[in-house]
């Protein structure tokens, strides 16, 4: 099994073979510059730091509550799947072949979406979460990390939190007015069914099948190449220089 938690190196950073070098302290003189140069300078450094106190926070809180998340997760995917099968078969009833393609895709992304969330607990590693529950806070799990431990931590929690939630949120309100208004016979005014028609659009199924099987997606083989290739060094700044 390939290692995932432990510092590799010299105790100030995270790397392979020990190769990475920190230059701990550096003195710079800047002659004829721009004070505007500087700002900006200033500005993306503190931009940086903020993305990776964030995602190291993200990964830290995942980690801890993963097997709820998944669990609330997988558990809205098994729902909207059944709902829309549900839909498809009143409104087979009805003559409706539009819904009854609409729901067709909606239950195909759910069932797609369900499937990712059952691989991707599945693969999720216990020594990510048993280190964020030993650990004292957001730089000590970080840190106890190596890159590798890094990239499939921030691999869950982007995809757990970025693709699978929102792309069943984007599905959500179209099963859902779809097996109302399915089941109820429900007269509604031309405003209501119009904002009803908006709820379950095109454009919204697209936006959840996109999420979805992209958040699916790098949870495979190839999508974990894609994944690693991309996020060679995931981002460590000042959290692990001692």
């Amino acid at each position: 099994m390939r290692s995932i938690v432990g510092i590799q190196g010299d105790g100030n950073a995270v790397g392979n073979n020990n190769r990475i070098t920190v230059i701990k302290h550096q003195n710079h003189h800047y002659r004829g510059g721009k004070n505007g140069d500087g700002e900006k300078g200033g500005g993306i450094g503190a931009i940086a730091i903020a993305m990776a106190l964030a995602l190291a926070g993200a990964s830290f809180y995942f980690a801890l509550y993963s097997e709820v998340i998944y669990l609330v997760l997988r558990t809205l995917a098994g729902l909207e799947a059944i709902g829309a099968a549900w839909a498809i078969y009143l409104y087979s009833q009805r003559d409706a072949p539009e819904i009854v393609i609409k729901m067709t895709f909606v239950a195909a992304l759910s069932a797609i979406g369900c499937f990712g969330l059952t691989v991707a607990q599945a693969n999720y590693p216990n020594q990510i979460v048993h280190l964020a529950q030993q650990s004292e806070g957001v730089r000590t799990f970080w840190c106890g990390l190596n890159v590798y431990g890094r990239q499939l931590a921030l691999l869950h929690a982007l995809t757990a939190g970025i693709g699978f939630a929102v792309g069943l949120l984007f599905l959500l309100p179209v099963c859902t007015v779809a097996t109302i208004f399915g089941y109820f016979d429900i007269a509604v005014s031309e405003t209501t069914y119009t904002w009803l028609e908006r709820m379950s659009s095109w454009v919204l199924i697209t936006l959840g099948g996109f999420f979805v099987c992209t958040a699916s997606y790098f949870h495979t083989p190839a999508g974990w190449n894609t994944w690693s290739e991309f996020i060679k060094e995931p981002p460590s700044l000042l959290l692990c220089i001692k």
